[in-house]
């Protein structure tokens, strides 16, 4: 099932996918399984600062991605799977001017 999210006021840390501690690790991996984070700009004339990461209860951070996505650009990022019951997937638009970004996990 894919996750659809409309970001469009600057977040710090906003959690796309949350810890989990209660889920049980399934047989086929872990309960973080997703395949493709698309992050989509769709405003037509400002980049947007994107930093996407992995956070640990101990606000460690690991990222995947921090850099700014022009206008009317889209990223995919593959092969982003992790244990939500160790790590939440966090983005973070802060420093924007105009934020207009779609999020779409697979």
């Amino acid at each position: 099932m894919a996750i659809y999210k409309n970001i469009t006021t600057a977040a710090i840390q906003n959690p796309l996918i949350d810890l989990d501690v209660s889920r049980v690790e399934s047989v086929v991996g872990t309960s973080g399984k997703i395949n493709t984070v698309r992050l989509c700009n769709t405003n037509t004339t400002h980049e947007v600062n994107v930093k996407l990461y992995y956070e640990d209860a101990s606000a460690n951070k690991f990222y995947l991605f921090a850099s700014k996505i022009p206008p009317v650009v889209s990223l995919l990022l593959d092969n982003v799977s992790f244990d939500s019951r160790t790590y939440k997937l966090m983005i973070d638009t802060t420093g924007s001017t105009s934020t207009a970004l779609t999020v779409i996990i697979k």
